[in-house]
């Protein structure tokens, strides 16, 4: 939804949307853009390929962050959301960043731009500035008719 929101919103075109593999050659063979998400948008290299990433483009349209993941629970269901213990596992997993590194050793990235992902691009508080820019995203969302209410969101606590 987001880069629909971008396009909607923030370029004012409308391009028809297709659903491909996850191939970025094959999705240019008959596209002009593709959406490459997770791993894979990270090590694009094509030449005439221009990669935008979508957190600096909505940053640069709204001044906010934008939360990509996040743990995420149905009203009513606390009982079992606080029976995790995520700070445990985002503690243990902060210990591991070597680890993690070393494990990921196969992507084609440095093990330095992995480790900076892990240190600097995920971020485990919700700032004014992420709370905004979701706020604008459902908003913008209900605005283009991807989705039909916005829901308020209610934080458990850290």
């Amino acid at each position: 939804m987001l880069v629909k929101i971008i396009f909607n919103e923030f370029i004012d075109a409308q391009p028809s949307w297709t659903i491909s593999g996850a191939e970025v050659e094959t999705m240019l063979e008959d596209n002009d853009a593709a959406l490459v998400i997770g791993d894979p948008g990270m090590t694009v290299t094509l030449p005439e390929v221009q990669v935008f990433d979508l957190a600096n483009l909505w940053h640069r349209f709204t001044s906010t962050g934008f939360v990509f993941a996040m743990w995420m629970a149905s009203s009513g269901t606390e009982f079992r959301v606080n029976s995790v213990n995520f700070a445990s596992a985002r503690d243990e997993g902060l210990q591991h960043i070597e680890d993690i590194v070393s494990a990921n050793a196969a992507l084609p990235l440095p093990a330095e731009e992995i480790r900076k992902y892990l240190t600097q691009n995920i971020t485990f508080e919700v700032d004014e500035s992420l709370q905004r820019g979701m706020g604008s995203y459902f908003e913008l969302a209900k605005k283009h008719g991807l989705i039909e209410q916005v829901k308020p969101i209610e934080y458990l606590g850290s």
